[in-house]
């Protein structure tokens, strides 16, 4: 199915093929893209409206959910609640996962409220594991009734994950949740790449003074907002690039910045090679 998938895009190059979606018909519960990390691309801390499983295929990471730190890799399905706030790094040179979203509204056999989730949870259970495997075939061969089994293997997926977090006795997140200030601040620099972003703006948003902000920014994120900033724009910039629409000064300036020694300093600090 790998190799199935590699010839949707091919001549592309891996990096475009990676960051494709797969299967997001608008009236289904599921959105699905396969995506890697290595020492140039790292998933930034952040969060989705909607519930997010990545089911690790090759590799290790570094998983951030909210505060918490933990492992993940080959085998290990990851499921992340609306408003979890997770952010991933590679261990090995190489990190590759499937990627899915869904939505329990968008679900024709069960309500929000009939199946609690946790914020978080990593598992290697093989009933998800296999159910998994079996979403992933089914999309690649497309047979009759396809949509069917996918849906119903997603379900029976949730309903593991939440089996499994409540006899680990996780806490369950109800509803759908809300993003705190914090979070509204990260996704304000998310939003506002070419902008100008002072510390005084996102205290602002947080609802904190300059002192509990950077803490708490530093603390959630494993950054101080400037280098997370930096890390956002400088990426933004790769992708931008890579694209073949605009030269080295063109993505400098759509992401913010205005001098280009300055640009050159920061990305060579983060990939260890000039943007070329």
């Amino acid at each position: 199915i790998l190799a199935q998938f590699c010839g949707l895009l091919e001549g592309q190059g891996m990096e475009y093929y990676f960051q494709s979606t797969l299967f997001s018909p608008e009236d289904f519960p599921l959105c699905m893209h396969y995506d890697y990390l290595s020492s140039q691309y790292q998933v930034l801390p952040h969060w989705h409206e909607d519930m997010e499983i990545l089911y690790f295929t090759k590799g290790r990471a570094n998983i951030l959910c909210n505060e918490n730190r933990l492992i993940g890799g080959a085998g290990d399905v990851l499921f992340c609640n609306a408003f979890c706030f997770h952010g991933l790094e590679h261990i090995t040179d190489v990190c590759e996962y499937y990627c899915m979203t869904t939505n329990l509204h968008l679900m024709r056999t069960v309500r929000p409220s009939s199946l609690p989730m946790p914020a978080y949870y990593l598992t290697q259970d093989t009933r998800v594991t296999d159910a998994m495997e079996t979403i992933i075939a089914e999309f690649g061969q497309k047979g009759h009734g396809h949509a069917l089994i996918i849906e119903a293997q997603l379900l029976a997926a949730l309903a593991y994950i939440s089996r499994l977090s409540e006899a680990a006795a996780l806490p369950v997140r109800s509803g759908r949740g809300q993003p705190g200030k914090m979070h509204e601040a990260i996704a304000f620099i998310h939003q506002h790449i070419p902008d100008k972003i002072t510390i005084a703006d996102l205290c602002k948003i947080a609802q904190l003074s300059p002192s509990q902000f950077s803490h708490t920014f530093k603390k959630l994120t494993g950054n101080t907002p400037m280098e997370y900033i930096n890390r956002v724009r400088c990426q933004h910039a790769r992708n931008l690039y890579r694209t073949g629409k605009y030269t080295v000064a063109q993505c400098a300036e759509l992401c913010g910045y205005n001098h280009m020694p300055y640009f050159a300093r920061k990305y060579r600090q983060l990939y260890g090679e000039p943007l070329s």
